[in-house]
Order: structure tokens, then sequence, then C-alpha cells
């Protein structure tokens, strides 16, 4: 940098600045790790759009496919059919993450396909109450699905892939949270952002995202977050960007769990173990929870009877063939 009469080394943010305001296109110009891809998903996803082209480097070279040498790059890497791109859906049990109950794997696939299996998964769990106690029928989703399809796919666009970072959505007992990396483009403003100001970060990405109909030029996405759950669901923290969706009302899963931990808690440390073992494994023998557990078959009688009058354990079908069924 030149400074007055001198040149000085320029910092790593100022050089950061220099090529996110530049007009080159980062994923663009980065080589694929892979150069022998496919793109079969990428292609059926176009067609069914009314786009119809056929594997030709033309068509590679228009939709930003390959660098400057003629090579595929990360674009191409990120849409193809095998990459090893991993987009993670995981579920937490309580507010904070020192629980996890479900981890699941959204990758090494064109990254449309998996965009879309990430946004097919929410839209299924997202449980819709009723309220019948007024003269109308109220019904309440538990979270807006426009605008977590809004966050997810600015996510995934957006996203600083060049450092092979992926986007993530976690989910709490009362919330989910959509975290991106990357943050806020320097030429772009927190009020501009609210306002839905346009700066793509990855331009040929988005003209792919665009073509199959996932994602459009008009600023509209994050208006619509803001417009439904208001400006603090964003966080800019550590190069990351995070939208915080509150859920409307306790999921049916976890009011199940939560009264299963009030009735282990009134029960003593056998009588734990066995309900817990009939609940893992309702047909068990009570000689084979007796085995299990550690407690003699004598006490796993007694307790087994002791949960049936407390209403926490039923027995149905007959003593030989039956199963159980904990409460």
């Amino acid at each position: 940098m030149r400074n007055v009469s001198a040149n000085e080394k320029a910092s790593n943010d100022m050089l950061r600045k220099m090529l996110a305001t530049s007009d080159s296109d980062i994923l663009r110009q980065k080589t694929s790790p892979l150069q022998e891809l496919t793109f079969t998903s990428l292609f059926g996803i176009l067609a069914g759009n009314g786009i119809h082209h056929k594997p030709t480097k033309e068509f590679y070279s228009n939709y930003g496919l390959l660098n400057r040498d003629g090579k595929f790059n990360m674009n191409a890497y990120l849409l193809s059919d095998n990459n090893e791109i991993s987009l993670k859906v995981v579920v937490f049990e309580g507010l904070d993450k020192s629980v996890m109950s479900k981890r699941t794997e959204y990758g090494s696939k064109c990254l449309l396909v998996s965009v879309s299996e990430v946004m097919q998964y929410f839209e299924t769990i997202n449980s819709t109450a009723v309220n019948l106690e007024r003269s109308l029928r109220e019904e309440q989703s538990l979270f807006n699905f426009a605008s977590f399809r809004e966050a997810w796919i600015n996510a995934s666009l957006h996203n600083d892939w060049k450092n092979g970072f992926a986007p993530s959505v976690y989910m709490f007992d009362d919330r989910i949270e959509i975290v991106s990396y990357g943050g806020l483009p320097f030429s772009l403003s927190k009020e501009g952002f609210y306002h839905g100001t346009s700066v793509p970060v990855n331009k040929s990405l988005l003209t792919i995202f665009m073509a199959a109909k996932y994602a459009e030029q008009s600023g509209h996405g994050i208006p619509t977050i803001v417009e439904k759950y208001g400006r603090d669901v964003f966080s800019f923290d550590d190069g990351m960007l995070k939208v915080t969706l509150p859920l409307a009302f306790e999921r049916p899963d976890i009011t199940m769990r939560k009264q299963k931990e009030i009735h282990q808690s009134d029960l003593s440390t056998k009588q734990t173990k066995v309900y817990n073992a009939l609940t893992e494994n309702p047909n068990l023998s009570m000689q084979a929870v007796a085995n299990l557990t550690g407690v003699s078959l004598a006490g796993v009688k007694k307790i087994c009877a002791k949960l049936q009058k407390l209403g926490k354990l039923e027995r149905a079908g007959s003593k030989r063939s039956g199963t159980w069924i904990t409460k």
C-alpha cells in the first residue's frame, strides 16, 4: 500500500476487502480438488425448469464451472454428483449443545440436491398446532417456513465455500439456528442487508441457483425474515452469519421426553433400570430384564408390579407372548 511517500504491507483485512470488492469470483477461479466430475443431478434439475443442455465445454463455461485455465472449479465441485461437501442438521436436547439427540448429514452429492433435502426435512417437521378454544379455528405453524427457506438458501448460496466450511442447521427445544460462514460482504452495510440490498458473494453460483429456480436477485429474502421475526434474529460474530428462528410452541417429542424425565425422576435406581430396559425392548422377559439390569428375578417382578400400580407400566397380551408398554 502506498502511504504518502512510503510503501506499507497490506493487512489481511485490507487484502480480503480488495478481493471481496473486486470483480473476481473466487469460487470460479479456485480449481476443484477433483477433475473427473459428473453432473447428472444438475442437468436433471435444469431440465425440469426447461433448460436443456449437454455436458459440453461451452455449457460449463457459460455457467461458470470452469476457471481461466479451462479446469473444473469449486462451483463445479459443489454442483457435481460426487463431492465431499456435507450439510449438517443437528438436533439437541434442551437449550444448548450439551446433549445431541440426532445428527444427519446431507451431502456427497450435487449441492442443489442437498439444499433441497434439508428444506424437505424441515418442511416435514413443521407441525401445526390448532386452537379450538375460540369461536374461530386457529392454526399456528411451529415456525414460518418461508423465513426458514430464505435463510437456508441465503446461507447455502452466500457461504464462504472457498475455505471448505459448509453451512449448518441446529435445532434446539426453543429455536432453529441457521449458520453460514463469511459474514457480510465488505461493501454491504447492516442497514442495506436488512433492507434487502443484494450483493452476491458467489456470483457464478448465483447464476446456477437462479437457473434452477432456487433463488432470484430480487432482494426480498431478508426483508421477509425481518417482517416476520424482526432484526434481532440475525447475528454477525467471528465471520459467521447466524439466523435464529424461535419456535412458536413446544414440539410433541419434547413434551413426551419431559414427561418421561418426570416419571423417571420419581423412581428408585433399580426401578429406573427396569423401566429403561423395558422402554428400549418391550419384548423382554422378566428373567432377561434381571440378567440385563443385575436386579434379582424376584426384585424385577416386584418392580414391574409397582410400576403397573403407579400407571407407568402396562402389559399388553399374554404373559408368554405379550409386550410391555411404558408410559
